[in-house]
């Protein structure tokens, strides 16, 4: 029988500090990469919380890893900033071997994490790991602030939200992105209440594990339909958006008075192309004055702070 074995290196903390290199340079120092700015309007950027996930054999098909946060502390106006996303120029280990993941995995997507207690800044990276006779990796960039504030034009108000259901949402900015957001009209009585198909055949559909994969995968949905409405429930409420550069940040809604009108879930699923079905579920149904907020990138809601991190010590 073949065994399968796990090594999980633990967390190990460094500070890699963005700083102008000493007369005398240390390779393990970080360099100041910031060119419109001197160093001291250079924000401190420290690597912290090193995990890596490896296996021994390829065929356990679980995805594996180099994980860490990047943070800033000591953040101002922490609260304003809604979304951080990294972007690579560079992340090699000593042998050359590229960490940046192109295949997109559940390991593979980087996670902001607010701090709004501790006032720092975080952002968890992922990368492929390292060479195992690798003992140091490099890494160069850029973090991009998603800060709404700065610019007005990145947060698209929709009041009245209900009404606009069937139509796209009319939106220059939405337009110059090559996006789209429409509310999905509510269900007929008849067709919320129709019966929903648990189990699906196709005459090409090969017998055995390919047929029982598949109706299991449309069960699961199916399940996931219900949970959350799927459209046909009083309380819920379905979007279909187009946003193939990933600009809009988030789609929020709130009531006349102003006062966020938090959902109880969210069910998403991929349609044809670049279309995504998203259904939230509320405790009530959506007032008929309610308002949506589409939150987008724009150049000038962004802030970029450069990195410039060499020889960050492997665990």
């Amino acid at each position: 029988m073949t065994k399968w074995y796990w090594s999980f290196v633990g967390v190990v903390s460094c500070a890699i500090v963005l700083a102008q290199p000493p007369a005398s340079e240390d390779s393990n120092q970080a360099q100041n990469v910031t060119s419109n700015s001197p160093a001291s309007e250079s924000p401190t950027v420290i690597v912290t919380d090193f995990k890596e996930v490896r296996m021994i054999s390829s065929q356990l098909g679980i995805p594996t890893g180099t994980s860490f946060k990047l943070v800033i502390p000591d953040f101002d106006d922490l609260d304003q900033v809604k979304d951080v996303q990294c972007s690579f120029t560079s992340a090699i280990d000593e042998t050359g071997r590229k960490l940046v993941k192109t295949e997109k995995d559940l390991f593979g997507q980087s996670e902001f994490i607010p701090d709004e207690v501790g006032g720092n800044l975080e952002i968890e990276v992922k990368l492929k790991n390292a060479a195992r006779r690798a003992t140091f990796i490099s890494l160069e960039g850029t973090l991009d602030l998603f800060i709404p504030t700065a610019d007005p034009e990145s947060t698209i108000t929709v009041v009245n939200v209900k009404t606009t259901a069937g139509m796209p949402i009319q939106s220059d900015i939405l337009k110059g992105m090559n996006d789209s957001v429409m509310l999905v009209p509510p269900m007929k009585p008849e067709e919320a209440e129709s019966p929903v198909e648990t189990e699906t055949h196709n005459a090409n559909d090969e017998p055995g594990e390919k047929g029982a994969g598949a109706a299991l995968a449309q069960g699961l949905e199916d399940a996931f339909s219900k949970m959350f409405g799927g459209g046909g429930s009083p309380n819920s409420v379905t979007l279909e958006i187009v946003d193939p550069e990933n600009k809009i940040q988030g789609i929020e809604f709130f009531s006349q008075s102003g006062e966020k009108i938090s959902s109880n879930g969210t069910y998403m699923s991929r349609g044809v192309g670049d279309k995504l079905s998203k259904t939230l579920d509320f405790v009530e149904p959506l007032p008929e004055t309610a308002e949506m907020r589409i939150s987008v990138w724009t150049q000038k809601s962004q802030r970029k702070i450069p990195f410039r991190l060499p020889k960050i010590p492997l665990p």
